[in-house]
């Protein structure tokens, strides 16, 4: 039996709008406030920091431990910083004019990943254009973090409290989650805590709080993230959001070349989704350095809805069938009590089920990837194990 090694980086990151940091006994605060914290934090990325030279910004932090990358800001605005520690090294850097965008690369052990700072502007059209020109800077096949302050929430029912939950005038509801989904990340608090009242602002009074500093973590790190938490900081009107995982040095095997369930395309609900879909991209080839570029991002994006197409539709068709299973029991015990008339509906039912099963049988036996076995062999409870087996491996 062979073994594979895999090297664990347990990494913190760490993201906070401090709301101005030009007064040193503030940075002071701030350096003395992550020391006191449980754990040490690897990655902070700090919002609306008012930095306006890398000069500065070296100068600021030169004693912490930490050094520092700027996408600098005015005296009083803007200006975004990632600080790091010596066990992480930069390899590349990008940041916008306006110091509301930073991205690092890291490398560690030899293994590259990237961790965006992002600060939103504070109200639409010109966040949801903020958040629309970011698509195109962020590469999704390399794990990237986004953190920041978006300035907006995913669901206003959960993530707003002291507003009306049906007003999303002022929300970025398509351009926040189109970022998410094109940069393959998850809303990492929501994802740990699926129906808690949490918040990252409040305003002074009590009477208005949101949610609006956010983690996106990469797919890939999901199921390595030990904790998202928030926390409450002393010198910002914000609480800052401490991410912990533990990074693989190698990313795991996945599931393969990804391959379309081609039985989709005869389904009239997926046929409407792409023309629908390919209509407004069209509208986007400004916003890439290339119909090269647009046109890859266009084939992932494609891909991400035709995913969640097929998980949708696998949802829907598991409650059909436990349906259909709770069915057949009610069928079996009138037929056995003696009802002649259930017979028919009885066979019916159980010839459905066995389709299902079938189908079901069909699409295990493809993803299981298994190719010695004999064509059109249902080897249902084989190819189910493996499937398992091969998804916690």
């Amino acid at each position: 039996m062979v073994f594979s090694t895999i090297l664990i980086m347990a990494l913190s990151i760490l993201t906070l709008n401090y709301n101005g940091i030009r007064d040193q006994s503030k940075r002071k605060g701030l350096v003395q406030w992550l020391r006191s914290l449980p754990v040490s934090v690897d990655v902070v990325c700090l919002q609306e920091t008012h930095c306006v030279s890398s000069v500065e910004c070296s100068s600021w932090f030169l004693s912490s431990g930490f050094s520092g990358v700027l996408s600098p800001g005015s005296s009083h605005s803007c200006g975004n910083i990632i600080l790091f520690r010596s066990s992480l090294s930069l390899v590349n850097s990008w940041c916008d004019d306006d110091g509301r965008f930073l991205q690092c690369e890291f490398s560690y052990l030899g293994k590259s990943f990237c961790v965006c700072c992002i600060y939103c502007p504070n109200r639409t059209p010109a966040r949801d254009q903020f958040l629309d020109d970011l698509h195109p800077k962020i590469d999704p096949s390399v794990p990237t973090v986004l953190a920041g302050d978006f300035k907006t929430v995913f669901d206003r029912s959960l993530d707003r409290r002291g507003s009306d939950p049906s007003d999303s005038s002022r929300e970025s509801s398509s351009s926040l989650p189109d970022l998410f989904e094109s940069c393959c990340v998850v809303d990492m608090w929501r994802y740990l805590h699926p129906t808690a009242a949490g918040f990252t602002w409040t305003r002074w009074d009590g009477s208005r709080a949101s949610r609006i500093d956010l983690f996106g973590v990469p797919y890939v790190w999901v199921s390595s993230v030990s904790s998202c938490d928030l926390l409450p900081c002393p010198f910002s009107d914000h609480c800052a959001v401490l991410l912990s995982v533990s990074v693989p040095d190698a990313v795991p095997p996945g599931p393969g070349l990804w391959k379309l369930n081609t039985s989709i395309l005869k389904e009239d609900e997926y046929i409407k989704i792409i023309p629908d879909f390919w209509s407004e991209w069209r509208t986007r080839t400004h916003r890439f350095p290339s119909l090269a570029k647009w046109w890859e991002a266009g084939k992932s994006r494609i891909m991400g809805l035709t995913i969640r197409y097929c998980c949708s539709r696998s949802d829907a068709q598991s409650r059909n069938r436990d349906l259909l299973a709770r069915l057949v029991s009610h069928l079996k015990e009138k037929v056995d009590a003696g009802s002649a008339s259930c017979l028919e509906p009885y066979h019916s039912a159980l010839a459905e089920s066995a389709a299902l099963d079938l189908r079901r049988a069909k699409g295990a036996q493809v993803r299981s990837r298994d190719r010695w076995i004999e064509e059109g062999e249902v080897s249902s409870a084989y190819f189910f194990r493996l499937e398992k087996k091969r998804s916690t491996d």
